[in-house]
């Protein structure tokens, strides 16, 4: 399926609605919201500083690639 891309402005933050997509009933879509502008680069530049912090965590330290690999498989499995 072709890729497809629009601009709107949201008015309500409950409810986005997108009018004449190129897609039939019953079709899968993966939607993705990205705020554009100075918002989306803010919301960026958090996301940023989020990490950095989280990285820096102590705990982190002591995980090993193991245990990071058990946790995916577990959580792939549903566990």
């Amino acid at each position: 399926m072709q890729s497809y891309r629009t601009v709107i402005t949201v008015a309500d933050p409950n409810q986005i609605v997108l009018n004449n997509v190129p897609v039939q009933p019953g079709d899968c879509v993966e939607v993705i919201v990205r705020p554009q502008g100075e918002r989306g680069l803010e919301v960026a530049e958090r996301m940023k500083q989020l990490l950095q912090e989280t990285h820096s965590l102590p705990q982190l330290e002591e995980i090993s690639e193991e245990e990071i690999a058990a946790e995916i498989a577990a959580s792939r499995n549903g566990q």
